[in-house]
């Protein structure tokens, strides 16, 4: 409802986290269905702009405690709070890119 039909949303972070970046990207994609899709940064960034990297398809979520146990998890299952199952590459999402 805030972007027009056929507008553009730029989604932009200055961070290295999959959980800001690629899940935050595949929870809209997934949430929204064929009314969002993603457009490769050559087909419409200006030549010479800076390209980025191709996305991730899969990665780990750190288990709150992770500073001191170093445990990450892998797939949706029991999570303890605060994580929640969009923090996670899904099949769906990884179908996506």
């Amino acid at each position: 409802e805030l972007l027009k039909p056929g507008g553009r949303l730029v989604y932009s972070t200055c961070s290295l986290n999959p959980i800001e970046n690629e899940a935050v990207v595949q929870a809209a994609l997934l949430r929204f269905g064929p009314e969002l899709s993603l457009l490769p940064a050559e087909d419409v960034l200006p030549p010479g702009c800076p390209r980025g990297s191709p996305g991730l398809d899969d990665w780990f979520v750190p288990d709150p405690s992770f500073e001191s146990t170093a445990v990450v998890h892998h797939e949706v299952g029991h999570l303890p709070a605060p994580l929640e199952a969009s923090m996670f590459a899904t099949p769906q999402g990884r179908q996506l890119h």
